[in-house]
């Protein structure tokens, strides 16, 4: 997902990292409906989003995640993907686009904090459901009593009815970050760079068509319709007069295999995205993640 977010104020801390290593995609599920919106606003200092909903309605099943540390290192994957990387903070929020059909499989790890000492009161929590049903719960507590030695690890699998149909990722082939690998997806990161430079709206429209198709998939929504919306979106966030891209800096690039060797994550490492645009006037700038699958002998943005 493309995420704008605002210049953080000086002395502002990060209280929650997200999945995507390093904007957090909350959903403010406890206010009432989720809302999405293309390029979701967040604030460095608060983790907040203020999105547009065009949702007219969600699937019966609807998977949902609260990840909660006190500076532990918690990291939950499904199927592969990491819906929860975080130290500290809090991560809340919809996680269909990693549910599959029939099997899932979940991971669990809290680990200590990057100082490798947590404090007499720290807690640590990770709570998935589905709608009121829970999947998996899991609490560590600094003061527990027998102690609760870290890292601490726990896994399940739940079933998922026939709500999503095979995943794009899933039907790509394992693929192996060969040089000439990390070369084809080089050269596709750069195409989208210039898509989005260019303000090219049909090309920028096809470059996350893969992703709507799954995100609309994923909550309910015809894909058609989804497409109509995403359209409109992306044509909003075009018309910014001050819509610049930052350059890519090739010697930063960094290639993690996720998702059984099927999903490839581009960034500068944790914390980093590749494309971003320059600071706005105001010091927004608008971020877009990188989760590519070899899709038709293409390299296509998926997450």
């Amino acid at each position: 997902m493309p995420r704008s977010y605002a210049k953080p104020r000086a002395g502002s801390a990060r209280i929650a990292a997200s999945c995507l290593v390093l904007f957090v995609a909350t959903v403010a599920i406890a206010s009432g409906t989720p809302k999405y919106f293309p390029a979701k606003k967040l604030h460095l200092a608060k983790k907040q989003n203020a999105t547009k909903d065009r949702r007219n309605h969600m699937i019966a099943a609807d998977y949902t995640e609260d990840v909660r540390s006190d500076g532990e290192a918690v990291t939950v994957l499904l199927n592969g993907w990491p819906i929860a990387d975080m130290q500290g903070g809090q991560d809340a929020g919809l996680i269909n686009y990693a549910v599959i059909d029939g099997t899932n499989h979940l991971s669990v790890t809290i680990a200590p904090p990057p100082s490798g000492k947590s404090g007499s009161a720290d807690t640590a929590t990770v709570l998935i459901q589905n709608g009121p049903e829970l999947i998996l719960s899991l609490k560590w507590k600094a003061s527990a009593t027998p102690p609760q030695p870290l890292p601490l690890h726990k896994a399940a699998t739940f079933q998922s009815g026939t709500h999503f149909g095979p995943r794009v990722w899933q039907t790509t082939a394992p693929v192996t970050l060969d040089e000439a690998t990390k070369e084809a997806i080089r050269a596709q990161v750069h195409r989208f760079r210039d898509l989005l430079e260019a303000k090219d709206l049909n090309g920028v429209v096809q470059m996350f068509a893969a992703r709507d198709h799954e995100d609309a998939i994923s909550h309910g929504e015809a894909p058609e319709q989804n497409t109509a919306a995403a359209r409109e979106d992306y044509q909003q966030m075009l018309a910014d007069p001050h819509w610049r891209m930052a350059p890519i800096q090739d010697d930063r690039l960094q290639f993690h295999l996720i998702v059984d060797k099927r999903v490839v994550l581009v960034d500068y490492g944790k914390d980093t995205h590749v494309l971003t645009t320059l600071p706005a006037p105001n010091g927004d700038v608008t971020a877009f993640d990188l989760y590519l699958s070899h899709v038709n002998g293409q390299w296509e943005i998926v997450q």
